[in-house]
């Protein structure tokens, strides 16, 4: 009886132990250098479509390609080499990550002076309208006439 005693005090005890080890697991090298690889992956998808000069084009496309060898790397597990291109990745991740911050604000910013835009055309559309309708009635002086015609090729 007392051996089994001395056995279920052991499974508790190895158990108790078990379990907290258990929930604060390190991540592994490749849980890190894939956690890397998904940070860069969203920096990326986050600058698609909000680069503005050619720099930051350029930083996106030297971080895919680099993304898709670091990918090889850590698929190898060839930690050098990914530890490597990861440096490389850093001079570019620095500047990505400001327009990546930014890609909310230049997104509304474009889409502010999109309908900016519109509106004018619309207005500039209606505006002519407008002359052309004042011509057609007659209501226009000679002079205004003289400048519709000269500007949209409307006779008098």
């Amino acid at each position: 009886m007392s051996g089994l005693r001395v056995c279920c005090i052991a499974l508790l005890v190895c158990g108790v132990n078990a379990a907290p080890a258990a929930f604060s697991r390190e991540p592994t090298i490749a849980e890190r250098y894939q956690a890397v690889g998904d940070k860069v992956r969203h920096v990326i998808k986050e600058m698609k479509g909000v680069t503005q000069n050619r720099t930051e084009r350029d930083d996106m496309r030297a971080l895919e390609h680099l993304l898709r060898e670091y990918d090889r790397a850590v698929h190898a597990h060839d930690w050098k080499k990914a530890y490597s291109i990861g440096k490389n990745m850093r001079v570019y991740m620095s500047r990505a990550k400001v327009v990546a911050g930014e890609s909310t604000m230049r997104k509304e910013a474009r889409a502010r002076a999109d309908a900016e835009r519109r509106h004018q055309e619309e207005m500039a559309q209606r505006e002519r309208h407008h002359e052309e309708q004042m011509f057609m009635e007659g209501r226009h002086n000679d002079h205004v006439k003289i400048y519709l015609w000269r500007k949209y090729g409307i006779a008098p």
